[in-house]
Protein backbone atom coordinates (compact mmCIF):
# COMPACT_ATOMS: atom_id res chain seq x y z
CA UNK A 1 0.00 0.00 0.00
CA UNK A 2 2.66 2.57 0.53
CA UNK A 3 4.27 1.62 -2.75
CA UNK A 4 0.92 1.84 -4.32
CA UNK A 5 0.54 5.59 -2.33
CA UNK A 6 3.70 6.50 -3.53
CA UNK A 7 3.34 5.43 -7.21
CA UNK A 8 0.31 7.31 -7.26
CA UNK A 9 1.95 10.14 -6.10
CA UNK A 10 4.03 10.15 -9.02
CA UNK A 11 1.34 10.20 -11.62
CA UNK A 12 -0.08 13.32 -9.76
CA UNK A 13 3.52 15.17 -9.80
CA UNK A 14 3.23 14.52 -13.51
CA UNK A 15 0.25 16.15 -14.37
CA UNK A 16 -0.16 19.98 -14.82
CA UNK A 17 -0.58 20.33 -11.04
CA UNK A 18 -0.70 23.96 -9.51
CA UNK A 19 3.02 24.54 -7.46
CA UNK A 20 1.57 25.21 -4.22
CA UNK A 21 0.38 21.13 -4.32
CA UNK A 22 3.12 20.24 -6.45
CA UNK A 23 5.77 21.90 -4.57
CA UNK A 24 5.34 19.92 -1.30
CA UNK A 25 4.59 16.69 -2.93
CA UNK A 26 8.06 17.01 -4.63
CA UNK A 27 9.73 16.23 -1.50
CA UNK A 28 7.51 13.10 -0.46
CA UNK A 29 7.42 10.78 -3.77
CA UNK A 30 10.69 9.76 -4.79
CA UNK A 31 12.29 9.98 -1.22
CA UNK A 32 9.40 7.48 -0.24
CA UNK A 33 10.13 5.10 -3.19
CA UNK A 34 13.34 4.93 -2.07
CA UNK A 35 12.06 4.31 1.60
CA UNK A 36 10.14 1.39 0.56
CA UNK A 37 13.18 -0.31 -1.75
CA UNK A 38 15.50 -0.41 1.75
CA UNK A 39 12.69 -1.05 4.10
CA UNK A 40 12.04 -4.43 1.66
CA UNK A 41 15.86 -5.30 1.17
CA UNK A 42 17.14 -8.16 2.05
CA UNK A 43 20.40 -8.46 3.24
CA UNK A 44 20.21 -11.98 4.65
CA UNK A 45 19.37 -12.91 0.95
CA UNK A 46 21.83 -11.15 -0.96
CA UNK A 47 24.74 -10.12 1.52
CA UNK A 48 27.03 -12.81 0.51
CA UNK A 49 25.92 -13.43 -2.63
CA UNK A 50 26.22 -9.80 -5.02
CA UNK A 51 25.59 -11.62 -8.17
CA UNK A 52 22.16 -13.12 -7.24
CA UNK A 53 21.20 -9.32 -6.11
CA UNK A 54 22.55 -8.12 -9.74
CA UNK A 55 20.64 -10.53 -12.08
CA UNK A 56 17.83 -10.64 -9.51
CA UNK A 57 17.80 -6.42 -9.60
CA UNK A 58 18.55 -6.34 -13.67
CA UNK A 59 15.48 -8.77 -14.19
CA UNK A 60 12.95 -6.99 -11.74
CA UNK A 61 14.74 -2.90 -13.28
CA UNK A 62 16.33 -3.28 -16.57
CA UNK A 63 14.03 -5.91 -18.16
CA UNK A 64 11.24 -3.33 -17.66
CA UNK A 65 13.42 -0.10 -18.41
CA UNK A 66 14.53 -1.80 -22.20
CA UNK A 67 10.99 -3.31 -22.52
CA UNK A 68 9.06 -0.39 -21.80
CA UNK A 69 11.50 2.22 -23.09
CA UNK A 70 11.32 0.34 -26.94
CA UNK A 71 7.42 0.53 -26.33
CA UNK A 72 7.30 3.96 -25.64
CA UNK A 73 10.10 5.13 -27.97
CA UNK A 74 8.46 3.87 -31.19
CA UNK A 75 5.15 5.18 -30.01
CA UNK A 76 6.68 8.61 -29.59
CA UNK A 77 8.26 8.36 -33.20
CA UNK A 78 5.35 6.98 -34.82
CA UNK A 79 2.44 8.29 -33.48
CA UNK A 80 3.55 11.32 -31.64
CA UNK A 81 6.21 13.11 -32.97
CA UNK A 82 4.48 13.17 -36.43
CA UNK A 83 1.44 15.23 -34.81
CA UNK A 84 3.68 17.93 -33.16
CA UNK A 85 5.94 20.29 -34.51
CA UNK A 86 8.21 20.59 -30.97
CA UNK A 87 8.18 17.30 -31.11
CA UNK A 88 9.73 17.11 -34.93
CA UNK A 89 11.94 19.60 -33.56
CA UNK A 90 13.98 16.91 -31.17
CA UNK A 91 16.05 14.82 -33.55
CA UNK A 92 15.48 11.10 -33.39
CA UNK A 93 18.53 9.53 -32.38
CA UNK A 94 18.30 12.36 -29.13
CA UNK A 95 16.02 10.79 -26.60
CA UNK A 96 17.78 7.31 -28.04
CA UNK A 97 20.78 8.57 -26.54
CA UNK A 98 19.25 9.90 -23.22
CA UNK A 99 17.42 6.26 -22.41
CA UNK A 100 21.14 4.64 -23.18
CA UNK A 101 22.79 7.27 -20.85
CA UNK A 102 20.17 6.51 -18.38
CA UNK A 103 19.30 10.24 -17.35
CA UNK A 104 16.55 12.95 -17.58
CA UNK A 105 18.23 15.45 -18.07
CA UNK A 106 18.77 18.03 -21.25
CA UNK A 107 15.63 16.51 -22.35
CA UNK A 108 16.90 13.12 -23.39
CA UNK A 109 13.87 11.29 -22.36
CA UNK A 110 11.70 13.41 -23.58
CA UNK A 111 9.50 10.55 -25.15
CA UNK A 112 8.95 9.49 -21.39
CA UNK A 113 10.83 11.24 -18.64
CA UNK A 114 9.84 8.73 -15.62
CA UNK A 115 12.01 6.11 -17.18
CA UNK A 116 14.93 7.60 -15.79
CA UNK A 117 14.22 5.89 -12.35
CA UNK A 118 14.84 2.44 -13.23
CA UNK A 119 18.39 2.63 -13.88
CA UNK A 120 18.55 4.78 -10.41
CA UNK A 121 16.90 2.22 -8.50
CA UNK A 122 19.37 -0.56 -9.96
CA UNK A 123 22.45 1.21 -9.24
CA UNK A 124 21.07 2.23 -5.92
CA UNK A 125 20.05 -1.31 -4.52
CA UNK A 126 23.84 -2.55 -5.55
CA UNK A 127 25.11 0.95 -3.17
CA UNK A 128 22.85 0.02 -0.71
CA UNK A 129 24.42 -3.54 -0.79
CA UNK A 130 27.67 -2.54 -0.60
CA UNK A 131 27.08 -0.26 2.25
CA UNK A 132 25.99 -2.57 4.24
CA UNK A 133 28.01 -5.06 3.58
CA UNK A 134 31.13 -2.02 4.81
CA UNK A 135 28.63 -1.47 7.84
CA UNK A 136 26.20 -3.80 8.65
CA UNK A 137 28.32 -4.99 11.74
CA UNK A 138 28.40 -0.90 12.63
CA UNK A 139 26.43 0.67 15.18
CA UNK A 140 23.43 2.29 13.74
CA UNK A 141 24.93 5.69 14.00
CA UNK A 142 28.05 4.97 12.11
CA UNK A 143 25.40 3.25 9.73
CA UNK A 144 23.88 6.77 9.55
CA UNK A 145 26.97 8.54 8.92
CA UNK A 146 27.39 6.39 5.75
CA UNK A 147 24.95 6.67 4.22
CA UNK A 148 24.75 10.47 5.06
CA UNK A 149 28.23 10.84 3.44
CA UNK A 150 27.28 8.89 0.02
CA UNK A 151 24.30 11.24 0.06
CA UNK A 152 26.27 13.96 0.53
CA UNK A 153 28.71 12.83 -2.90
CA UNK A 154 26.16 12.26 -5.03
CA UNK A 155 24.67 15.62 -4.41
CA UNK A 156 27.91 17.02 -5.48
CA UNK A 157 28.46 14.94 -8.05
CA UNK A 158 25.44 15.33 -9.46
CA UNK A 159 25.57 19.37 -9.12
CA UNK A 160 28.64 18.76 -11.61
CA UNK A 161 27.04 16.85 -14.22
CA UNK A 162 24.88 14.05 -14.34
CA UNK A 163 26.25 10.62 -13.91
CA UNK A 164 25.33 7.79 -16.41
CA UNK A 165 22.16 5.64 -15.07
CA UNK A 166 21.65 8.64 -12.51
CA UNK A 167 24.35 7.41 -10.60
CA UNK A 168 25.01 10.72 -8.42
CA UNK A 169 21.06 10.08 -8.25
CA UNK A 170 21.62 6.52 -6.50
CA UNK A 171 23.99 8.04 -4.15
CA UNK A 172 21.82 10.79 -3.04
CA UNK A 173 19.07 8.62 -2.33
CA UNK A 174 21.38 6.00 0.15
CA UNK A 175 19.94 8.07 3.25
CA UNK A 176 16.45 7.12 2.27
CA UNK A 177 17.26 3.77 1.11
CA UNK A 178 19.32 3.07 4.78
CA UNK A 179 16.45 5.01 6.69
CA UNK A 180 13.62 2.39 5.48
CA UNK A 181 16.31 -0.52 6.17
CA UNK A 182 16.42 0.51 9.76
CA UNK A 183 12.80 0.93 10.33
CA UNK A 184 12.65 -2.54 8.91
CA UNK A 185 15.38 -4.18 11.22
CA UNK A 186 14.30 -1.79 14.09
CA UNK A 187 10.35 -3.02 13.91
CA UNK A 188 8.38 -4.71 16.51
CA UNK A 189 6.12 -8.12 16.92
CA UNK A 190 3.35 -6.85 17.36
CA UNK A 191 0.80 -3.80 16.89
CA UNK A 192 1.39 -1.25 19.47
CA UNK A 193 4.16 -3.04 21.37
CA UNK A 194 7.81 -1.60 19.90
CA UNK A 195 10.72 -4.34 19.64
CA UNK A 196 13.92 -3.79 21.04
CA UNK A 197 15.56 -1.04 20.30
CA UNK A 198 17.95 -0.93 17.36
CA UNK A 199 21.14 -1.18 19.63
CA UNK A 200 23.75 -3.76 19.78
CA UNK A 201 23.35 -4.44 23.64
CA UNK A 202 19.52 -4.45 22.62
CA UNK A 203 20.28 -8.38 21.60
CA UNK A 204 20.89 -10.29 24.81
CA UNK A 205 17.81 -8.57 26.00
CA UNK A 206 15.63 -9.66 22.95
CA UNK A 207 17.45 -12.99 23.96
CA UNK A 208 16.31 -12.95 27.27
CA UNK A 209 12.69 -11.74 27.02
CA UNK A 210 12.34 -14.44 24.30
CA UNK A 211 14.03 -17.24 26.58
CA UNK A 212 11.43 -16.04 29.20
CA UNK A 213 8.06 -16.74 26.78
CA UNK A 214 7.75 -12.36 26.64
CA UNK A 215 5.77 -11.31 23.36
CA UNK A 216 8.35 -9.50 22.08
CA UNK A 217 11.22 -11.41 22.32
CA UNK A 218 9.51 -13.36 19.43
CA UNK A 219 12.37 -14.10 16.87
CA UNK A 220 12.17 -14.36 13.60
CA UNK A 221 10.55 -17.26 12.22
CA UNK A 222 8.95 -18.31 16.07
CA UNK A 223 5.92 -16.12 15.28
CA UNK A 224 2.84 -17.89 14.24
CA UNK A 225 1.11 -16.86 11.27
CA UNK A 226 -1.97 -15.18 12.83
CA UNK A 227 -5.21 -14.28 10.91
CA UNK A 228 -4.50 -10.83 9.08
CA UNK A 229 -0.89 -11.15 9.30
CA UNK A 230 1.94 -13.74 7.18
CA UNK A 231 5.40 -14.71 7.62
CA UNK A 232 7.57 -13.79 4.84
CA UNK A 233 10.92 -14.83 3.51
CA UNK A 234 12.18 -11.25 4.88
CA UNK A 235 11.91 -12.33 8.58
CA UNK A 236 15.04 -14.30 8.53
CA UNK A 237 17.96 -12.67 11.20
CA UNK A 238 20.10 -10.08 8.82
CA UNK A 239 23.75 -10.74 9.85
CA UNK A 240 23.75 -7.18 11.58
CA UNK A 241 24.94 -5.32 14.60
CA UNK A 242 21.89 -5.98 16.27
CA UNK A 243 19.36 -8.71 16.61
CA UNK A 244 15.59 -7.86 14.92
CA UNK A 245 11.73 -8.82 15.15
CA UNK A 246 9.27 -8.99 12.17
CA UNK A 247 7.03 -6.40 11.73
CA UNK A 248 3.75 -7.65 11.45
CA UNK A 249 2.30 -7.22 7.77
CA UNK A 250 -1.12 -6.54 7.02
CA UNK A 251 -3.09 -9.78 4.81
CA UNK A 252 -5.96 -10.02 2.81
CA UNK A 253 -8.06 -12.90 2.71
CA UNK A 254 -10.71 -13.48 0.39
CA UNK A 255 -9.90 -9.51 -1.25
CA UNK A 256 -10.68 -8.03 2.02
CA UNK A 257 -8.45 -6.05 4.60
CA UNK A 258 -7.77 -8.15 7.76
CA UNK A 259 -6.68 -4.75 9.68
CA UNK A 260 -6.76 -5.38 13.41
CA UNK A 261 -8.28 -3.11 15.54
CA UNK A 262 -4.98 -1.75 16.65
CA UNK A 263 -3.38 -1.50 13.23
CA UNK A 264 0.01 -2.85 12.79
CA UNK A 265 3.00 -0.35 12.00
CA UNK A 266 5.65 -0.42 9.89
CA UNK A 267 7.48 2.14 11.93
CA UNK A 268 9.60 1.37 15.20
CA UNK A 269 9.35 2.51 18.63
CA UNK A 270 8.27 5.54 19.24
CA UNK A 271 8.18 6.39 15.39
CA UNK A 272 4.95 4.30 15.42
CA UNK A 273 3.21 6.68 17.96
CA UNK A 274 0.45 9.20 17.04
CA UNK A 275 3.39 11.53 18.42
CA UNK A 276 5.46 10.68 15.72
CA UNK A 277 3.15 12.55 13.20
CA UNK A 278 3.11 15.97 15.08
CA UNK A 279 6.89 15.68 15.32
CA UNK A 280 7.34 14.54 11.92
CA UNK A 281 4.70 17.27 10.38
CA UNK A 282 6.57 20.03 11.77
CA UNK A 283 9.74 18.81 10.48
CA UNK A 284 8.13 18.57 6.97
CA UNK A 285 6.71 22.26 7.25
CA UNK A 286 10.20 23.69 8.33
CA UNK A 287 11.85 21.63 5.13
CA UNK A 288 9.36 23.25 3.18
CA UNK A 289 9.69 26.68 4.40
CA UNK A 290 13.54 26.61 4.53
CA UNK A 291 13.97 24.49 1.18
CA UNK A 292 11.10 24.82 -0.92
CA UNK A 293 10.28 22.57 -3.16
CA UNK A 294 12.67 20.15 -4.86
CA UNK A 295 13.41 17.93 -7.81
CA UNK A 296 15.58 15.17 -7.73
CA UNK A 297 15.36 13.74 -11.82
CA UNK A 298 16.94 17.68 -12.52
CA UNK A 299 19.53 17.07 -9.29
CA UNK A 300 17.72 20.74 -7.53
CA UNK A 301 18.11 19.35 -3.99
CA UNK A 302 18.06 22.61 -2.26
CA UNK A 303 20.05 22.65 1.08
CA UNK A 304 20.87 18.90 2.25
CA UNK A 305 20.06 18.93 6.03
CA UNK A 306 16.53 19.81 4.51
CA UNK A 307 16.34 17.78 2.01
CA UNK A 308 17.06 14.96 3.82
CA UNK A 309 15.43 15.45 7.31
CA UNK A 310 12.26 16.70 5.22
CA UNK A 311 11.94 13.74 3.22
CA UNK A 312 12.31 11.53 6.10
CA UNK A 313 10.01 12.78 8.04
CA UNK A 314 8.05 12.61 5.05
CA UNK A 315 8.17 9.44 4.41
CA UNK A 316 7.12 9.03 8.79
CA UNK A 317 3.81 10.79 7.16
CA UNK A 318 3.13 8.70 4.59
CA UNK A 319 3.61 5.20 6.21
CA UNK A 320 1.09 6.31 9.01
CA UNK A 321 -0.97 7.27 6.63
CA UNK A 322 -0.62 3.87 4.66
CA UNK A 323 -1.36 2.56 7.59
CA UNK A 324 -4.24 4.75 8.60
CA UNK A 325 -5.85 3.60 4.92
CA UNK A 326 -5.09 -0.12 5.39
CA UNK A 327 -8.43 -0.20 7.52
CA UNK A 328 -10.59 1.10 4.49
CA UNK A 329 -11.11 -2.11 2.32
CA UNK A 330 -11.63 0.13 -0.91
CA UNK A 331 -8.50 2.22 -0.50
CA UNK A 332 -6.51 -0.67 0.70
CA UNK A 333 -7.60 -2.73 -2.51
CA UNK A 334 -6.88 -0.26 -4.60
CA UNK A 335 -3.81 0.99 -3.32
CA UNK A 336 -2.52 -2.31 -3.05
CA UNK A 337 -2.89 -3.23 -6.86
CA UNK A 338 -0.83 -0.15 -7.80
CA UNK A 339 1.60 -1.26 -5.67
CA UNK A 340 1.63 -4.65 -6.89
CA UNK A 341 2.13 -3.00 -10.39
CA UNK A 342 3.56 -0.56 -9.86
CA UNK A 343 6.14 -0.71 -12.85
CA UNK A 344 3.39 -0.54 -15.16
CA UNK A 345 2.33 2.27 -14.16
CA UNK A 346 5.33 4.09 -13.69
CA UNK A 347 6.14 3.41 -17.20
CA UNK A 348 3.48 4.00 -19.35
CA UNK A 349 1.23 6.62 -17.53
CA UNK A 350 3.44 9.39 -19.15
CA UNK A 351 4.76 7.59 -21.95
CA UNK A 352 1.01 6.09 -22.98
CA UNK A 353 -1.60 7.16 -20.91
CA UNK A 354 -1.43 10.71 -21.21
CA UNK A 355 -1.24 11.07 -24.87
CA UNK A 356 -4.00 8.82 -25.64
CA UNK A 357 -6.30 10.75 -23.29
CA UNK A 358 -4.92 14.42 -25.00
CA UNK A 359 -5.91 12.83 -28.01
CA UNK A 360 -9.53 11.59 -27.01
CA UNK A 361 -10.40 15.17 -25.60
CA UNK A 362 -9.25 16.72 -28.59
CA UNK A 363 -11.58 14.77 -30.73
CA UNK A 364 -14.65 14.88 -28.64
CA UNK A 365 -14.66 18.05 -27.20
CA UNK A 366 -11.90 20.08 -29.30
CA UNK A 367 -9.48 20.80 -26.30
CA UNK A 368 -7.10 17.94 -25.00
CA UNK A 369 -7.16 20.31 -21.52
CA UNK A 370 -4.39 20.09 -20.19
CA UNK A 371 -4.99 21.72 -17.46
CA UNK A 372 -7.49 19.49 -15.58
CA UNK A 373 -4.91 17.69 -13.89
CA UNK A 374 -7.57 16.08 -11.76
CA UNK A 375 -8.83 14.20 -15.05
CA UNK A 376 -5.65 13.25 -16.12
CA UNK A 377 -4.32 11.98 -12.77
CA UNK A 378 -7.18 9.76 -12.46
CA UNK A 379 -7.02 8.63 -15.97
CA UNK A 380 -3.00 7.96 -15.48
CA UNK A 381 -3.64 5.93 -12.57
CA UNK A 382 -6.83 3.70 -14.10
CA UNK A 383 -5.54 3.18 -17.52
CA UNK A 384 -2.52 1.74 -16.44
CA UNK A 385 -4.27 -0.44 -14.08
CA UNK A 386 -6.11 -1.76 -16.91
CA UNK A 387 -2.88 -2.28 -18.77
CA UNK A 388 -1.58 -4.21 -16.22
CA UNK A 389 -4.42 -6.38 -15.81
CA UNK A 390 -4.01 -7.50 -19.55
CA UNK A 391 -0.66 -7.78 -19.38
CA UNK A 392 -0.94 -10.42 -16.73
CA UNK A 393 -2.93 -12.60 -19.38
CA UNK A 394 0.66 -12.89 -21.31
CA UNK A 395 3.33 -14.23 -19.18
CA UNK A 396 5.98 -13.32 -21.47
CA UNK A 397 4.58 -9.92 -21.73
CA UNK A 398 4.52 -9.48 -17.65
CA UNK A 399 7.91 -10.77 -17.44
CA UNK A 400 9.29 -7.93 -19.80
CA UNK A 401 7.44 -5.19 -18.57
CA UNK A 402 7.58 -6.22 -14.93
CA UNK A 403 9.80 -8.71 -13.88
CA UNK A 404 8.00 -11.59 -13.17
CA UNK A 405 5.91 -14.02 -14.07
CA UNK A 406 2.50 -13.76 -13.19
CA UNK A 407 1.28 -16.29 -10.47
CA UNK A 408 -2.41 -15.77 -11.13
CA UNK A 409 -3.33 -14.00 -14.46
CA UNK A 410 -5.62 -11.07 -13.50
CA UNK A 411 -4.98 -11.09 -10.20
CA UNK A 412 -5.76 -8.24 -7.94
CA UNK A 413 -4.19 -9.37 -4.87
CA UNK A 414 -1.29 -11.06 -3.60
CA UNK A 415 -2.01 -15.24 -2.96
CA UNK A 416 -2.16 -15.71 0.70
CA UNK A 417 0.51 -17.93 1.59
CA UNK A 418 -1.18 -20.73 4.05
CA UNK A 419 0.61 -24.13 4.95
CA UNK A 420 -0.49 -27.14 3.03
CA UNK A 421 -2.68 -29.84 5.02
CA UNK A 422 -1.39 -32.56 6.36
CA UNK A 423 -0.38 -35.71 4.49
CA UNK A 424 -1.89 -38.08 6.78
CA UNK A 425 -4.12 -40.64 5.93
CA UNK A 426 -3.03 -39.61 1.77
CA UNK A 427 -0.72 -41.69 -0.02
CA UNK A 428 3.12 -40.30 -1.04
CA UNK A 429 4.00 -39.31 -4.25
CA UNK A 430 6.81 -41.49 -5.52
CA UNK A 431 9.40 -38.82 -5.32
CA UNK A 432 8.50 -37.70 -1.95
CA UNK A 433 8.84 -40.97 -0.90
CA UNK A 434 12.31 -41.85 -2.13
CA UNK A 435 13.39 -38.63 -0.72
CA UNK A 436 12.19 -39.16 2.42
CA UNK A 437 14.08 -42.55 2.36
CA UNK A 438 17.12 -41.24 1.05
CA UNK A 439 17.10 -38.67 3.18
CA UNK A 440 17.35 -35.75 1.42
CA UNK A 441 15.75 -33.07 1.41
CA UNK A 442 12.33 -31.77 -1.04
CA UNK A 443 12.99 -29.51 -4.33
CA UNK A 444 13.08 -26.04 -3.33
CA UNK A 445 9.84 -25.29 -4.01
CA UNK A 446 7.93 -28.35 -3.91
CA UNK A 447 6.12 -29.88 -0.86
CA UNK A 448 7.96 -29.24 2.66
CA UNK A 449 9.21 -32.03 4.45
CA UNK A 450 7.77 -32.94 7.74
CA UNK A 451 8.48 -30.29 10.91
CA UNK A 452 10.03 -27.99 8.51
CA UNK A 453 8.80 -24.27 7.86
CA UNK A 454 7.90 -23.27 4.55
CA UNK A 455 9.45 -20.19 3.55
CA UNK A 456 6.93 -18.06 1.60
CA UNK A 457 6.77 -14.30 0.36
CA UNK A 458 4.25 -11.52 -0.99
CA UNK A 459 4.05 -11.65 -5.00
CA UNK A 460 5.40 -8.28 -6.07
CA UNK A 461 7.25 -6.89 -2.88
CA UNK A 462 10.75 -6.58 -3.54
CA UNK A 463 13.03 -9.61 -2.77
Amino acid sequence: MARGLSISLVVLGHTPLPAWINGPLSTLRLPLLFFISGYLFNWDRYGTRPGQLVRQRARRLLLPYLTGGLMTYLFWQLARRAASPEAQAVPWWWPLAGWLYGSASAGWLVFNLPLWYLPAAFCGQVLFWGLLRLLARRPPLLQAAGALAAGLAGIALGRQAPLPWSLDVALAAQPFFWAGWFARQAGGTRPGRPGPRPWPQAAEAAEAEGAAGGAGGLLPGDAPTAPGRCATDHDAVPETGWKTVAPAMPAVSGGRAQAQAAGPSLLPGRLGRPGAVLLGLGLWLAALAENGAVAINTRQYGHPFWFYSGGVAACVLALHLATALARLPLACRALAYLGQHSMVVLVFHVGLAFPVLAWLLAALAGDPLLGAWGLYWLWGLGFTAALARLVQSFPRLALALEGAMPRRAGSLWPRRPELRPSAAGRPMPARAARDRESGRPGRPGGRAQPGSRPRTRWHGAAD
